[in-house]
């Protein structure tokens, strides 16, 4: 094996993916938790939260944009 070859093989071994173990997607309990939310209302707030996450970052590119323009007159 040349030179060439051993850095081809080097290479080979730096990008290959790295062995992992299997990843905790999710935990359920064995009893139900008073007061808990079901799935369906959190994936519910959770859609709410992005809604409102996004007219927050609107208003805020708004005021920037208006504070721009007042810097431009």
């Amino acid at each position: 094996m040349g030179v060439v070859g051993a850095a081809l093989r080097g290479f080979g071994r730096a990008l290959k993916k790295a062995k992992t173990g299997k990843t905790i997607s999710s935990v359920k309990p064995l009893t139900k938790i008073k007061g808990s939310k079901s799935v369906d209302e959190h994936k519910i707030s959770a859609s709410a939260a992005r809604i409102k996450q996004g007219s927050f970052e609107f208003k805020e590119g708004v005021k920037k944009a208006m504070n721009k323009m007042k810097k431009i007159d």
